[in-house]
């Protein structure tokens, strides 16, 4: 099987394993989709040291000997860093200021003021604490950097902290169960790894669906709006055919119409 186009949906610290989702010919028009969905993460984050990288690959800053809490105190801390936070991204991301990325910036030995953003993080569970690492389970949103969470967790606890292993347990509804690694796929017959592929709607099951009558095929094809059951203006909707095929997204623009948003070219019907 062969493809023009593919794409992933979220990167990867360099440390970091798990979940990333990659979409293949028309299914990256869908990507955008995943890369605002929310994510998830196991996280092991070490007590005590300081890193300019704010992970295990980066030069250490500090050193100071983790106070002990106790579960209580702890569990009081971590609620301080759930729900809407202003998070100041790391030094060392991908993020532009000035038509450069932070990172390389941070290469040079230079910091710059980076102003900070909203996030949520929506869970913050511990999983285990010893006297120098504390592992977490995060769920977050769009834009969190788990790094600078850990790093802010550290400041609070009156040590500093880096993480040492990140692994991302889900993005929106795609889990590590569902999960192939390289290896996997390298290992297995060409012509078994299309059995390996979603169905592009996977991506957007949490969308309403929505489905054209086959005598407002041509002009909602043609972009124009058509007739819907109880729509809102400026939601998107899953689309398809009477027969089920998948057309792609529409958007509300009116009480009762649609209009095409994204179409799904290999499913058009062939009149078309």
């Amino acid at each position: 099987m062969a493809t023009r186009k593919a794409g992933h949906t979220g990167s990867l610290d360099p440390l970091a394993t798990g979940v990333l989702p990659v979409c293949l010919g028309e299914a990256t028009k869908l990507s955008s989709h995943l890369l605002d969905a929310d994510k998830s993460y196991a996280v092991t984050v070490r007590l005590g040291i300081t890193t300019d990288s704010g992970d295990a690959e980066g030069e250490v800053l500090s050193v100071q000997e983790p106070s002990p809490l106790s579960p209580e105190a702890l569990h009081s801390l971590l609620c301080r860093f759930t729900g809407a936070q202003q998070q100041i991204p790391p030094m060392y991301s991908a993020l532009k200021q000035n038509g450069k990325r932070l990172y390389e910036l941070a290469r040079q030995g230079i910091e710059v003021e980076r102003p900070p953003r909203p996030v949520i993080i929506h869970h913050l569970d511990m999983l285990s604490y010893t006297g120098d690492q504390l592992m977490l389970h995060v769920s977050c949103s769009k834009g969190t950097y788990i790094r600078s969470l850990a790093m802010d967790i550290g400041e609070a606890m009156g040590c500093g902290a880096h993480v040492t292993a990140l692994r991302r347990t889900a993005t929106a509804s795609f889990t590590l169960q569902q999960a192939i690694t390289l290896e996997q796929l390298e290992a297995m017959p060409a012509a078994d790894r299309p059995d390996c592929l979603l169905d592009m709607q996977t991506m957007i099951t949490h969308m309403p669906e929505i489905q054209i009558s086959t005598s407002l095929l041509p002009p909602y094809l043609q972009g124009q709006p058509v007739a819907a059951v109880a729509t809102e203006t400026g939601k998107t909707y899953r689309c398809s055919t009477e027969n089920g095929d998948f057309l792609g997204l529409a958007i509300g623009v009116d009480y009762g119409s649609i209009r095409a948003k994204r179409l799904i070219r290999h499913n058009l019907p062939a009149a078309t």
